[in-house]
C-alpha cells in the first residue's frame, strides 16, 4: 500500500486522441491527435474519447494516486480516475501509463487542468481549453 513516502516525478504528460504502443520496439508509442484543446459547438459537450498519458521515475517504492479533471473556474473536480498501484525500482526506471477517458463531459467553454496526484501529492497538471465555435462539429456528427 503506497505511504506517501515515495515521491514519484511525472516526466510528461500529453493529451491526444490514441495512444499505440509499438510492438517493434520496446517503450515505443504513438501519440495520436495530441491536443491542448477541444473545440464544441454546444454545452455540455461530450467529447468522445481523450487519452491522458504520462511517464514517471522515483526513487523505489510504491506508488499510486489518481487522475483528476479539474474546472478552472470555481476549482471544480469534475473527474476522478484511480491510478493502480505500481512499483518504481529507482530514478532512471521509467513507468509509462495512460488513460482513456471515454465521452469526457465538459459544461462549458473554459480552462480545464488534468492533475496526476500520486501518493497523495498532486506532481503534475496539464492546461487544457474547451473552446466555444458555433458551427465547427470538431469531427462530431450534426
Amino acid at each position: 500500500m503506497a505511504d506517501g513516502s515515495v515521491f514519484a516525478r511525472v516526466h510528461a504528460l500529453i493529451v491526444c486522441d490514441a495512444v499505440e504502443e509499438l510492438s517493434s520496439e520496446e517503450e515505443l508509442f504513438d501519440l495520436n491527435g495530441v491536443r491542448t484543446q477541444v473545440r464544441a459547438r454546444s454545452f455540455p459537450y461530450f467529447h468522445p474519447l481523450l487519452c491522458v498519458f504520462f511517464q514517471v521515475t522515483g526513487h523505489s517504492g510504491i506508488a499510486s494516486g489518481h487522475l483528476a479533471l479539474v474546472q478552472e473556474a470555481g476549482d471544480t473536480e469534475i473527474l476522478r480516475v484511480p491510478i493502480g498501484t505500481f512499483q518504481l525500482s529507482g530514478p532512471r526506471q521509467v513507468i509509462t501509463k495512460w488513460i482513456e477517458l471515454q465521452d469526457c463531459v465538459f459544461s462549458e467553454p473554459g480552462v480545464y487542468w488534468f492533475q496526476v496526484v500520486l501518493n497523495g501529492k498532486l506532481v503534475t497538471e496539464r492546461r487544457f481549453h474547451v473552446v466555444a465555435s458555433p458551427g465547427d462539429s470538431n469531427g462530431q456528427p450534426a
